[in-house]
């Protein structure tokens, strides 16, 4: 489990990262949380997955991985970037993350006991 504070969650779910207006027309925005920063040869050895169904690119503790299409097209794969990089990472869909930042962020609404 990677955990995120509230106010990293709210900015995770604010533009440009996963407010989806980035994202082609057909295409899933995944979030890859990482326990660390995982530094530049990460995201060197994190292109050789680059292809015309996915996209990665590191952002801090974070990886965005864009699918166009239809996720069982990939060649890429949570374990297989796990076994690659030796590194846990837990994936959950942008629209997963905004729900989480609106229901747990920062900005989010206090509880009342």
């Amino acid at each position: 489990v990677c955990l995120r504070s509230p106010d990293e969650l709210s900015e995770l779910a604010h533009p440009p990262l996963v407010s989806g207006e980035k994202v082609p027309t057909g295409a899933s925005l995944y979030v890859g949380f990482l326990r660390a920063d995982p530094g530049k040869e990460f995201a060197t050895r994190l292109a050789a997955f680059n292809s015309e169904v996915d996209d990665f690119q590191v952002h801090q503790r974070q990886v965005l991985w864009t699918v166009r299409g239809n996720l069982l097209d990939s060649k890429a794969s949570s374990a297989k970037l796990e076994k690659t990089f030796t590194m846990p990472v837990t994936f959950r869909n942008a629209t997963t993350v905004r729900k989480m930042a609106a229901k747990y962020g920062a900005s989010a609404p206090a509880k009342r006991r």
